[in-house]
């Protein structure tokens, strides 16, 4: 007993117009216009730049929920890739990823380091270079 056909306005009836060479109506065109949105939607990449900072008008809190959410997703991201790590590791790649891109977000959010230069600090009479200041040097 053969499988019913595929009712028009899907893609499965979509590929069977193209199979059968007969002209392809505008019901499955329809679905397949919408399958390849959908295939294209899915490819796209997240975009993964830092949230906007509370000056650019957000409201208050809202950049502390965003970190709550990174640090749990960050989690969800630490959990899979110990449990993909043996199984499956051609999943590794992009979860080692994506938990690169989580851990630059939440650094991003401690602000930028500031490393102090040390021309700056030698011309400040600060010990640059770490060796102890003689004891009567000390006094001044």
């Amino acid at each position: 007993m053969p499988r019913p056909l595929a009712p028009h306005g899907t893609y499965s009836a979509y590929k069977r117009h193209l199979r059968e060479k007969s002209t392809v109506c505008e019901l499955c065109v329809g679905a397949r216009d919408e399958r390849t949105a959908a295939q294209r939607a899915e490819r796209r990449p997240q975009s993964s730049a830092p949230p906007p900072s509370d000056s650019a008008g957000l409201p208050p809190g809202t950049e502390t929920d965003y970190r709550v959410a990174l640090e749990r997703n960050l989690k969800l991201v630490s959990d899979a890739l110990e449990k993909v790590a043996l199984d499956e590791p051609a999943k590794l790649a992009p979860l080692s990823k994506r938990h690169s891109e989580l851990l630059n977000e939440l650094r991003s959010f401690d602000g930028p380091e500031v490393k102090e230069d040390p021309f700056d600090a030698f011309f400040a009479g600060s010990n640059v270079i770490g060796i102890s200041t003689a004891p009567s040097r000390k006094q001044a």
